[in-house]
């Protein structure tokens, strides 16, 4: 089966990823080459219409010189024979084909129209026919009389001694509804001329079918293409969606009299990419029952040599050690035979990869699959980043303009950054400045595009010290406001002769660095060109071996908020003074490391905490203090707010807070946890949790967790010289806690691995993973978040060299621990024996905080060191294990209440 599953796994594997990554390049390029032809189909058809308009505007020139010079029509417009000249005037139009005439005399007064009665009226005003009486041709896109949008040319008529008597106006109507259809026909694209924003002449139909003679272009379209701006896009027409391309119609003067449109439905397109999906799927799932068809073959040819020749071997195993020996070589020669037979059909299958090429093949299979998994990933990035520049090189990419809130885009980077830095030791420092009473608009996608690439190169490149990010205010319009970001590390620099070019796409500081850090080179060029799009300049400051600046400003539209609650006046994470609070917090967290971290920290803070080592214990805990319970009647209202970790033993954090929100209690629930991804964040937030505070933290980041659900009584600032001294003691307590709870770790993994719990061995393993980390052992912390990644899913990968680091690393840290720490026992004063009523009144007031689980049970340990045989206690204290306090307590007295 071991066999079966090995040649199994690998081939489908293969199979299927291979060909993911052919139909997913296939659909990119072949959407690209469709969008393409779109693209270059439009931009002709405009082509072609200017080129109309061109020769409609040539011939409509060559016809008014004609008519102009006509002696009948001289002799007419002298004699002001109004009948003569409209009998000339239709002779003419006939012969040049054009759609109106129109005659004035010297002072721009009508004398006949073709396609109107009216005359009379003044046309001195219009711009062709003011350059005819000046004696000049001229022919322009005019927004006429009675011919609302045409293609206008005026000519000067002359008597014979070469006065101007009068003009004519004739030329090409946009109107035309036969001219558009025309255009269609020559171009293939729906055509539309407008006049202003109205459509006054189109081949696009309403839904009934009608042409939509009359209706608006989309006011942001029109307002660009009239300020003389060429629009190209996807649009939504009637219903369907559309590629078009609106050019301005320029008149006398430059200026902009109209549009024109033409455009191409993509509906076709859309199908032939999901046909060609399909067909790539379809194709997919062939090849993978190819390739089981053909594991399942060849596993079954191997077990069926494999069980032939281990039958051969045991009847030549009682024979002479020569024939032992040549069974041996021919069984080995088979199986180097049968290694090659499997190796051809895999290498077939994995044809297109260069590795499957080389005669040189390393032994493990798994490798391969780790390689190309790795590259996979490697090459998605780079297609993701190609294919943004190239929507940048090509002018495709369009920005957003919406409301967004920059304090939430600074706390995302950081929620994504902060673990990459931890892993690297890196200290993170992120100040937003408010913009009180305003909200920005712009694109907050591609803003944090641009933070995460910069940031994510701030972690590459620096191995200590610290990074920081800031955005401060430069200036504050009444609608707008100008916004300053620098992003600052203290990594290992750019030469100068480099930073030239850095912006160069698929370039880095120097050709090493891509062999050492990794990238495509691509990050900057993008992050550069979006700043630019929203009209700011990227500056890079650096200095090799001290560190790096990037800095930009950006302008962004800011409105007043109005009925919003304005903005916090301190910045995103700039330093407070320490909160003091007056309430009760539950703790639903198994570790006991944790369990003294927490309560620590929220003692230092005024908060008084209930520990529940579980899920089911912190539920029963809030139950207990709903309204009409024992606990409730007794006084003791419900928690303020409660912490809950995810990982827990009988009930995880997820489910406890699901049937705490069930019981509508209204108590804020954050989730503290060391999986602070976004897809986790995700998962903690779908199940209604407030917030969620990852591990480690510092002080700064509880405090402001708490600032969002529980009001300060007040504040204070913390002495150095004090919090040193408290820290000193905090840490020795850790130490102290993480010797006498981790000795036994690498049995109880070993245990639950070899007994098939896989979930309980991943718990261990997440659980020594946090608490080495909160003693700043890094070794033993990578060591155990080995174990718990290879455990995850509830599948074992771990390895014995992982198991044999993580032996060595947790004996390490335990051995070196124990020297520094002292035991319990030795903790006993030499103070004399108190008197039996202080023991008893002690331990009565103590018998009450532990059947709160209450951890202020930790404030008496002082005092019950001075009564002897109390060390056991004290110990069960520490570990906050409460059951097991009280049974040692009630043994205390009354040990005590029989003393005389």
């Amino acid at each position: 089966m071991n066999i079966r599953r090995n040649i199994y796994i690998p081939m489908i594997t293969l199979a299927i990823v291979s060909c993911v990554i052919i139909l997913i390049s296939s659909i990119f390029l072949f959407s690209n080459e469709l969008n393409n032809a779109i693209y270059d189909k439009s931009n002709v058809a405009e082509m072609v219409v200017r080129q109309e308009i061109s020769d409609l505007s040539d011939s409509s020139r060559v016809s008014a010189g004609i008519i102009s010079s006509s002696s009948e029509l001289i002799e007419a417009v002298l004699k002001k024979d109004r009948n003569e000249i409209l009998e000339i005037t239709k002779a003419y139009k006939m012969l040049a084909q054009i759609d109106f005439c129109t005659i004035v005399d010297s002072q721009g007064k009508v004398l006949t129209r073709l396609h109107s009665d009216i005359y009379g009226d003044d046309l001195s005003m219009l711009t062709h026919i003011s350059s005819a009486l000046n004696g000049i041709i001229d022919t322009y896109i005019v927004h006429g009389v009675t011919i609302r949008l045409g293609i206008m040319t005026g000519a000067p008529i002359y008597d014979s001694e070469m006065n101007i008597i009068g003009a004519v106006s004739l030329g090409y109507s946009l109107e035309n509804q036969g001219l558009t259809n025309q255009l269609k026909a020559l171009t293939g694209c729906e055509v539309t001329f407008f006049l202003y924003d109205e459509r006054i002449s189109s081949t696009v139909t309403n839904e009934d079918g009608s042409y939509a003679l009359g209706t608006k272009a989309d006011d942001d379209v029109s307002k660009r293409v009239l300020a003389g701006e060429v629009y190209t896009g996807n649009i939504q027409l009637f219903g369907n969606d559309v590629f078009g391309r609106y050019s301005p119609l320029f008149g006398a003067n430059n200026n902009v009299v109209g549009m024109m449109f033409v455009g191409l439905y993509t509906e076709d397109d859309f199908n032939k990419i999901r046909l060609f999906i399909l067909i790539g799927v379809s194709i997919t799932l062939i090849v993978l029952i190819v390739c089981v068809i053909l594991a399942r073959f060849i596993s079954g040819n191997v077990m069926a040599r494999i069980n032939e020749a281990n039958e051969r071997t045991l009847e030549m195993s009682e024979r002479a050690r020569e024939a032992a020996e040549v069974s041996n070589q021919a069984k080995s020669a088979f199986l180097a035979n049968m290694s090659h037979e499997i190796r051809t059909p895999m290498n077939s299958i994995i044809g297109f990869s260069e590795l499957a090429l080389d005669n040189n093949l390393p032994p493990k299979i798994k490798e391969y699959l780790r390689n190309i998994y790795s590259n996979s990933e490697w090459l998605l990035q780079i297609i993701n980043d190609i294919l943004d520049i190239s929507k940048i090189e090509s002018g495709k990419m369009e920005l957003e303009n919406i409301p967004f809130d920059l304090h939430d885009i600074f706390d995302h980077c950081r929620t994504v950054i902060l673990p990459k830095a931890l892993e690297k030791d890196l200290i993170m420092h992120f100040y937003a400045e408010p913009s009180t009473g305003k909200r920005l608009y712009g694109d907050p996608t591609k803003l944090r595009q641009v933070f995460l690439n910069l940031l994510s190169n701030s972690v590459k490149f620096t191995n200590t010290g610290i990074i920081k990010m800031k955005g401060i205010i430069k200036e504050n319009n009444e609608n707008s406001v100008t916004m300053y970001f620098e992003i600052k590390d203290s990594g290992i620099g750019i030469p100068q002769e480099q930073l030239e070019k850095i912006f160069d796409p698929f370039t880095q500081a120097e050709t090493g660095t891509t062999r050492k850090f990794g990238g495509s080179g691509l990050g900057l060029p993008i992050c550069k060109n979006i700043i630019e799009m929203m009209g700011g300049t990227l500056y890079v400051e650096s200095t090799t071996d001290v560190g790096t600046r990037f800095s930009f400003d950006i302008t962004f539209e800011a409105r007043n908020i109005s009925g919003e609650k304005g903005l916090s006046k301190r910045g995103l994470h700039d330093d407070i003074d320490k909160p003091l609070f007056d309430g009760e917090v539950l703790l639903c967290e198994d570790n006991i490391m944790n369990q003294n971290v927490l309560c620590e920290h929220l003692s230092r803070v005024g908060l008084k905490t209930v520990v529940a080592d579980n899920g089911r214990i912190g539920l029963d805990l809030v139950k207990s203090r709903m309204s009409g319970s024992t606990a409730a009647l007794d006084g003791k209202k419900q928690f303020d707010l409660i912490f809950m970790d995810i990982h827990m033993p009988v009930m995880d954090g997820i489910e406890a807070a699901a049937k705490i929100f069930a019981l509508e209690t209204g108590v804020p629930i954050v989730a503290i946890t060391a999986n602070i991804m976004t897809s986790d964040r995700e998962i903690y937030s779908g199940m209604g949790m407030n917030d969620c505070v990852g591990k480690p933290f510092t002080s700064q980041e509880l405090w402001r967790c708490l600032l969002k659900y529980l009001k300060p009584v007040g504040w204070q600032k913390e002495e150095t010289i004090d919090l040193d001294d408290l820290n000193r003691e905090y840490n020795k307590k850790l130490k102290d806690s993480f010797v006498r709870n981790n000795r036994e770790k690498y049995s109880e993994i070993s245990d639950a691995i070899n007994n098939g719990d896989i979930l309980l061995a991943h718990r261990i393993a997440h659980t020594i993973k946090g608490n080495a980390a909160q003693i700043e052992k890094i070794e033993l912390k990578e060591a155990a978040a080995a174990i718990e990644k290879n455990l995850k899913d509830g599948e074992n990968r771990v390895t014995a060299e992982q198991m044999e680091r993580f032996k060595k690393e947790l004996n390490a840290v335990v051995a070196e621990l124990t020297q520094a720490v002292e035991p319990v026992s030795s903790r006993q004063s030499a103070e004399n024996e108190p008197t039996k009523e202080f023991t008893l009144e002690l331990l009565e007031k103590l018998e009450l905080l532990l059947k709160d689980n209450n951890p202020d049970s930790l404030s008496l340990i002082n005092d019950l060191k001075k009564i002897k045989d109390s060390g056991e206690l004290i110990l069960q204290i520490e570990n906050f294990n409460f059951d097991s306090s009280l049974e040692v307590l009630n043994g205390l007295r009354k040990k005590y209440s029989n003393h005389s």
